[in-house]
């Protein structure tokens, strides 16, 4: 059997990839609108309390945040890869696919997925939620017209979306020097 049939090799590192970029950006999703939607702040409260503790409740949970991890990531692609590619001048890796053919070539692209565009999914993805959930919580609660939530919210788009850039500038360099 050859390493790459092995159906638990890299579970572990493929999973922890998968729960920064989608289930992170989900759970934040979630509790962000708890706190203006009192049916979720009860939903998950439940799923959390020392009174009910149950697997259903980590399971529940677990499950709506990679699907909203996983539907943010298709506003991610369309708005933020996007963004980045046409204004900030960014190149598009060129790889070549017939090449990920080779294990070894495999490998070392798989390497440049969990190590960098993992977390371009991570950083992408919170920025989206951060656009999206922070005005509705502001509004919510009647801050919209505190200047400083606006700059914080501004300020952590900013930085998450420069994160983001760098993270999928460097996945792209790798990807394409990994597969010429």
């Amino acid at each position: 059997m050859s390493e790459r049939d092995k159906p638990m090799d890299g579970l572990s590192e493929r999973g922890f990839g998968y729960l920064i970029a989608f289930g992170l950006p989900g759970f934040l999703f979630l509790w962000g609108l708890s706190y203006s939607f009192p049916s979720l702040a009860n939903w998950m409260a439940v799923a959390s309390t020392e009174k009910s503790p149950s697997v259903a409740g980590f399971l529940y949970t677990t499950v709506a945040s990679f699907a909203i991890g996983l539907m943010l990531d298709a506003v991610t692609w369309l708005v933020v890869e996007t963004a980045l590619y046409r204004l900030t001048n960014l190149d598009r890796p060129n790889i070549d696919d017939h090449k990920l053919a080779n294990a070894d070539t495999l490998t070392a692209f798989q390497a440049a997925v969990e190590n960098h565009y993992r977390y371009y999914q991570c950083y992408a993805n919170s920025l989206i939620v951060i656009a999206i959930a922070a005005p509705i919580y502001l509004f919510h609660f009647s801050l919209q017209y505190k200047w400083w939530c606006w700059v914080g919210i501004l300020a952590a788009v900013l930085i998450l979306g420069w994160k983001a850039r760098d993270e999928l500038r460097s996945f792209n360099g790798r990807a394409s020097d990994i597969t010429s």
